[in-house]
């Protein structure tokens, strides 16, 4: 079984630096446990802004840019002052270190969390427009049960810190309340009728499709 390796490093710029990075590098090409070295730039820096190098693209099969690499007094991938919080006390280095959220990443997400929300605002309106509501006041009903999404996602900002521990613990519990709905309400309605057969097709492919998507959009 083989692994990765993260190198970071952190200090003034002296052959030590550059000859221990040399170290590591031989090391890791020499072992058949070992399949990529990454470094990161700038020490643990690089690591939180997710800024890595493939030490095994730039270094393996080169001998005479790693040797060059060992007697160089500098520093390849630079250095940092950076001192980790104590999680104890602050918790956001663990969070979401210094990483930017961009555009692209935030649209990737909230395309994600709107084609989530269609089911869940469906299991409202549908039963209460089977009950004779409009279809107006049905869509407003279904509407209104995502405004808790936000309210709760303000609380779980302001109390990170003491939401993490158990947060493995929540998601388990929204999953599993998705799951109950999901079993109790809407697959013994869909297989009422003359066209159950169209129920089971379409959540085998809205199954699929989500699959999907948490494949595509990471």
């Amino acid at each position: 079984m083989k692994g990765n390796i993260l190198v970071g490093q952190s200090g003034g710029p002296t052959t030590v630096i550059n000859a221990s990075l040399a170290g590591v590098l031989s090391a890791a090409f020499n072992s058949e446990k070992i399949d990529t070295v990454y470094g990161m730039v700038n020490g643990i820096q690089g690591f939180m802004d997710e800024n890595v190098l493939n030490l095994t693209k730039e270094f393996k099969g080169n001998e005479k840019k790693l040797e060059h690499l060992r007697v160089t007094p500098s520093m390849y991938l630079g250095s940092c002052r950076y001192k980790l919080k104590d999680p104890k006390e602050d918790s956001s280095d663990l969070v979401a270190g210094n990483a930017q959220i961009t555009a692209a990443s935030a649209l990737v997400l909230s395309l994600g969390i709107a084609i989530q929300n269609f089911p869940e605002g469906a299991i409202i309106s549908m039963p209460l427009r089977a009950e004779g509501e409009s279809k107006g006041r049905a869509f407003l009903g279904g509407v209104l049960s995502g405004f808790v999404e936000p309210i709760g996602a303000v609380l779980t900002l302001l109390a990170a810190q003491l939401v993490i521990p158990a947060l493995p613990y929540l998601l388990s519990f929204a999953a599993g309340a998705m799951l109950y709905v999901v079993v109790e309400e809407l697959i013994p309605e869909m297989s009422q009728g003359r066209h159950s057969n169209l129920g089971t097709v379409f959540f085998a492919v809205g199954f699929s499709v989500m699959m999907v998507l948490d494949v595509a959009l990471g």
